[in-house]
């Protein structure tokens, strides 16, 4: 008697057929996993081989061959499909096998192998030219994002054989140096077509939720899930983010078409965070959409608190409420880097910043401590206002308004304010590590201007006043930039010439009783012609001008020694009161002529660091000589 029935032949049909032979016959046990979910559409032309055992001691056996020309498959469970397929698919009881089969799918030509994995499951690879738009036809939730072009891409698709258990999910692996692809999306993700960034990106595809893993060229490591809701959670980490145009982005969200994509949660690590002048390192991020406004959480060593995003951030300012906030000044001033030029300004059209509602409760400029920070920027027809911005602590009091706005040809910013200090020597010192004054009750008020955004100042746009009045205090050896830029540095080195004030003066600093002046600045400069010290042991007068951009100084600095101080003090020892006095009387008739005797002027040319002093010859004029007989 046969053990086994042995059948051949061929066949030609619909390709639907050929998937319901597979799924209907004892093949169903090997190859229904693989099929399933599959909706065909074309011809195939069939080739089979069947071995029916009759006994125990016979076994299955199955070859077929499918040749398939401009035939379609519909991959439900993996949300695919694939038009034009020509080429051979080899089957047995082992599995699929192909090399080399033509489709288009995602809107690009492509080339599919098949094969069997050591593990049980289908292993599909494709390769080709993929262009962004196929990909976002077929996937209308990734819509958020905005690229063209096309990139040489790899796609790996592996299918469990017990996936039609339940057991394991599909998992689809695409990878790419997107090559040809221009991303057009907020740092760092943006790139041009000719960049090179490897992409590598892995999904998990479920019938009910997605599960993906992207890793872009090691600057961006995120997982984006989908609960059954269909909403999004985004997790992982990233280089850097530029707060304000990743804000931009979120809005965007609220304004595609219902159903396309919905962002529940974003929970991100941030190397790097910017926004304007402002940045934070390792930072914890997290957001999460309630109703009509985003809510979130940001924890760094710079800075702690929580913000609000309104859905229309046109309309409705952005609010945040920070705990602490530590700036540091000397990073600030050194970034841009050389100072000989302006630097360029970004076309940055105010309109399309937030209005913005801001307070913290401890801002920490370096060391300082200077208290609570409030900030309120409104929208205006051309710009933004800034109606108020306060510093309010222990060594500082601040009130600050302005502006930015469009002109049409450009934008720039005004700020107008005063600024108070019960200690600016400390404060100078907490800040910079070091004072070019102690103690010195400070007032200041100022009104500015350049080209710009607030957070694009340079020394050679500004233009404006300064008024200037500092209480008693000393001039010390330190020289921080505002020292130097007034060219105190420089009357320290003529108090010493001039041995005024003896000892304390010259082991402590200059002493004065006040600083007081004006100041105009313009293209880089600084103006002065009335920077006056009051010392206890002499008048000192400075006029003249600073260079901010090639820090020079160009002054003439004038020193009245208070000699006649000392006079009834000396008479008094020497002749007794009554000398004493008739020296105070003598002194008094005679100070304004003395004092033009004794008055010396000096030249101060050079950079900050090393400026040349040079005393200027002084000819005596008839008129003070025939003052002096008079008396």
């Amino acid at each position: 008697p046969r053990s086994a029935i042995h059948i051949q032949g061929q066949a030609n049909g619909p390709l639907a057929d050929t998937l319901r032979l597979i799924r209907e016959t004892p093949l169903q046990e090997k190859f229904s996993t693989a099929v399933k979910g599959m909706q065909a559409s074309g011809n195939t032309d069939a080739s089979l081989k069947l071995t029916v055992p009759l006994s125990e001691a016979a076994k299955y056996a199955f070859e077929g061959q499918l040749a398939m020309r401009g035939a379609g498959l519909n991959l439900t469970q993996q949300q695919l499909e694939l038009s034009a397929i020509n080429g051979w698919l080899n089957l047995d009881l082992n599995g699929i096998n192909a090399n080399g089969i033509g489709f288009k799918a995602l809107g690009g030509n492509l080339k599919m192998d098949l094969g069997q994995s050591d593990h049980a499951s289908t292993l599909i690879n494709v390769t080709g030219v993929l262009p962004f738009a196929g990909i976002l036809n077929q996937y209308p939730y990734l819509s958020p994002m905005k690229a063209s072009g096309a990139a040489f891409t790899r796609i790996q698709l592996d299918l469990p054989n017990d996936q039609m258990h339940g057991k394991s999910p599909a998992n689809m692996r695409i990878s790419s140096d997107l090559s040809g692809l221009a991303i057009h999306m907020p740092p760092p993700l943006e790139k041009t077509s000719e960049m090179l960034r490897p992409l590598d990106l892995s999904l998990l595809l479920n019938a009910s939720r997605n599960d993906i893993r992207i890793n872009y060229a090691d600057q961006a490591k995120l997982r984006i899930t989908q609960d059954e809701a269909r909403d999004y959670r985004v997790s992982g980490s990233i280089n850097h983010l530029p707060l304000h145009d990743w804000l931009d982005w979120i809005s965007l969200l609220e304004k595609k078409k219902p159903g396309s994509f919905s962002l529940d949660l974003l929970d991100l690590d941030v190397a790097d965070l910017s926004l304007g002048p402002f940045s934070a390192s390792d930072l914890q991020l997290e957001v999460e959409q309630k109703q009509q406004h985003w809510l979130g959480r940001l924890v760094s060593k710079q800075l702690q608190g929580r913000f609000r995003i309104p859905s229309d951030l046109d309309t409705q300012p952005l609010v945040i409420r920070l705990d602490r906030l530590t700036m540091h000044l000397a990073e600030q001033s050194g970034s841009s880097g050389d100072k000989s030029s302006p630097l360029p300004v970004d076309n940055l059209d105010p309109l399309d910043f937030p209005a913005v509602d801001f307070s913290c409760e401890q801002l920490m400029m370096d060391e300082a401590r200077l208290g609570k920070l409030e900030l309120k920027i409104r929208k205006a027809d051309r710009g933004m206002i800034i109606d108020a911005a306060s510093i309010n602590g222990r060594h500082v009091d601040s009130l600050i308004t302005g502006s930015w706005m469009n002109f049409g040809n450009g934008t720039g910013t005004r700020l107008k304010g005063s600024l108070n200090s019960r200690d600016m020597g400390r404060l100078l010192e907490k800040i910079y590590g070091a004072a070019p004054i102690a103690d010195g009750k400070t007032s200041m008020d100022f009104d500015l201007s350049w080209a710009g955004a607030p957070f694009q100042y340079h020394p050679a746009n500004l233009q404006g006043s300064i008024d200037l009045d500092v209480g008693k205090g000393r001039v010390l050896d330190l020289d921080p930039g505002a020292a130097r830029m007034l060219g105190l540095m420089n009357v320290r080195t003529l108090s010493r010439r001039l041995q005024l004030d003896f000892r304390d003066m010259y082991e402590e600093g200059l002493s004065f009783d006040a600083i007081l002046g004006s100041f105009d600045l313009d293209q880089g400069h600084i103006y002065t012609n009335d920077l006056t010290i009051k010392s206890p042991s002499a008048l000192i007068h400075i006029s003249g001008s600073t260079d901010l951009v090639n820090e020079q100084l160009d002054q003439l600095v004038t020193v009245s020694p208070k000699l006649d101080t000392t006079l009834p003090v000396a008479g008094a020892i020497v002749g007794g009161p009554a000398t004493g006095l008739a020296v105070l009387l003598a002194q008094q008739l005679m100070s304004e002529p003395l004092r033009k005797m004794q008055r010396i002027k000096y030249s101060v040319r050079g950079p900050w660091h090393n400026a040349t002093i040079t005393r200027l010859k002084r000819s005596k004029s008839p008129a003070e000589a025939d003052d002096i007989l008079d008396l």
